[in-house]
């Protein structure tokens, strides 16, 4: 007979109960072992429900079948795992996915990371790294994983990694990790469970952020959290799906250890605008165009190098600008402040050859309507050495965190089936960002080669100061000069649109 195929269906299990409930689990173990549930957090009498066999207390696991009974008395989210076998080796039970959730509060998302996954080939070995032929692990959300090694290069040529498009739905379809789906203003809460043993993970979400601290109106805003095994975290999305400024597409999170993002831990956010009634078809009912840049890409005339078709014309925002197509990301009355960025090669002291610190450090006040131009000046190739396989990486993007900006546009990345925001060589990739709080340091990076490029230096800072703050020298303290914020109006590119709050210009 064939090997058992995936459920598509099969996810973590999630109780969700309301405050104050009592929940009674009946469980029944078919398994020629013992098993339990062991439930993290929920007050519960020890003796009966611990779901162990610790001490002179009664073995409250089971080879057969036992009721557990737990009192839902605090709101989030809780853990529960079998303890009968605590063991994280492949012969326990908590690697193949014995783990699940009480959610106690209204529906909301539920997204589980957890350790590596048991996975072998049809023949009994383990899955292979396609490039360096070397034994490939398996990261996954919610018992679902796609790696790059699913996703091979579109050519043979042992350089392409095919990384700049492996997370691209127009080049493989949808990912295999479940995707949450959301109408743009949603209100929304993730609770973010890992159910692993071993494996620290980075969840990172794109375009939206959340609070440190949620009950704490001036904690800090993050977009990205460390998760250790057996955590569990409420996050609580400020202004919900899309955030502030009304995002619609897809949304990428994954694992920011790119090993980890690497060997599958990703999926998708999709964020609608317009109802879903099931008839429609992804992106517009239409078979699938091919791979094409975004409007707001830059040839070395400065001339757009794609233009947009009717259709994406029709679903434009009222005042469309570069970077900024499908969401009004700047209020009308905020500034413009201007910025580029060159990402080029340099030589060390030693002679040896790195990437450059692309930072190009920018001060901004909170309400800065920002367009960075950054202009590829990279080699298409990392060549070889003894710690690199020669690697194409013809085109760079600019992804940067907890600003807000258009998805489809502006998020340095091919995600689902939004466009690929890039530039290849000598290309100036616009795009579009709103620095609407004070954010103090804000990470960004290449998000289109992430593995390849970020070990070589890719990768710089954003600075947000609150509004009204000086800058000065770290030598003397004298106070440094700050430029005039002005709204910037330049000539008025064929096919593109006036930044002030535009008119279309062609």
């Amino acid at each position: 007979m064939s090997p058992p195929q995936p459920c598509e269906e099969v996810q973590p299990l999630v109780l969700r109960v309301n405050l104050g409930d009592i929940v009674k689990v009946h469980f029944y173990n078919r398994l020629n072992r013992r098993l339990s549930i062991h439930v993290q957090g929920l007050s519960y009498d020890v003796e009966t429900s611990d779901g162990t066999s610790t001490g002179f207390n009664p073995d409250s696991t089971t080879n057969g079948e036992i009721v557990y009974t737990w009192y839902a008395d605090t709101e989030g989210v809780f853990l529960f795992h079998d303890m009968a076998d605590a063991r994280s080796s492949e012969e326990a039970t908590n690697i193949h996915g014995l783990f699940g959730a009480v959610i106690v509060e209204p529906p909301e998302y539920s997204v589980f990371f957890h350790d590596e996954l048991e996975i072998l080939d049809k023949d009994g070995n383990p899955p292979m790294d396609h490039r360096t032929g070397l034994p490939s692990s398996t990261t996954a959300i919610s018992y679902r994983s796609e790696p790059m090694r699913n996703r091979m290069p579109l050519t043979h040529d042992p350089a392409d990694s095919g990384e700049d498009i492996s997370m691209s739905s127009w080049v493989y379809g949808d990912p295999a990790p479940p995707i949450l789906r959301a109408y743009v203003g949603d209100p929304s809460k993730i609770r973010l469970i890992h159910g692993g043993v071993k494996e620290t993970h980075v969840f990172h979400l794109h375009n939206h952020q959340w609070r440190l601290e949620p009950e704490n109106p001036v904690s800090t805003i993050i977009d990205s959290i460390t998760i250790s095994p057996q955590e569990c975290y409420s996050l609580d999305i400020l202004f919900g799906a899309g955030s502030k400024n009304g995002v619609i597409g897809d949304v990428i999170f994954h694992c920011h250890l790119y090993p980890h993002f690497h060997e599958g831990m990703w999926t998708l956010w999709r964020i609608h605008d317009r109802l879903e009634d099931g008839s429609g078809t992804l992106p517009d009912g239409t078979p699938v165009p091919p791979l094409q840049p975004p409007c707001g890409v830059l040839d070395v005339e400065g001339n757009p190098t794609e233009c947009p078709s009717r259709l994406e014309q029709a679903n434009f925002v009222e005042h469309a600008a570069p970077g900024a197509l499908y969401t009004e990301t700047c209020p009308c009355h905020t500034m413009n402040a201007g910025g580029s960025c060159e990402p080029c090669e340099t030589e060390t002291e030693e002679g040896e050859t790195c990437c450059g610190d692309p930072s190009c450090p920018d001060c901004d006040l909170p309400g800065d309507c920002i367009e960075l131009c950054m202009t590829n000046l990279l080699p298409e190739f990392l060549e070889e050495n003894a710690f690199q396989l020669r690697t194409r990486t013809d085109i760079v993007g600019h992804h940067v965190h907890l600003v807000k900006f258009d998805t489809i546009t502006s998020d340095g990345a091919a995600n689902g089936w939004n466009n690929i925001a890039g530039a290849r060589k000598y290309e100036t990739l616009v795009e579009r960002f709103f620095a609407d709080e004070e954010l103090r340091t804000v990470f960004f990076h290449d998000h289109l080669f992430a593995n390849a490029h970020q070990l070589h230096g890719m990768f710089g800072a954003l600075i947000i100061e609150e509004a009204g703050a000086t800058f000065h020298d770290i030598r003397n303290d004298e106070e440094l000069p700050v430029r005039e914020i002005t709204c910037i109006t330049p000539a008025a590119l064929p096919g593109m649109w006036n930044p002030e709050c535009g008119e279309s210009s062609g």
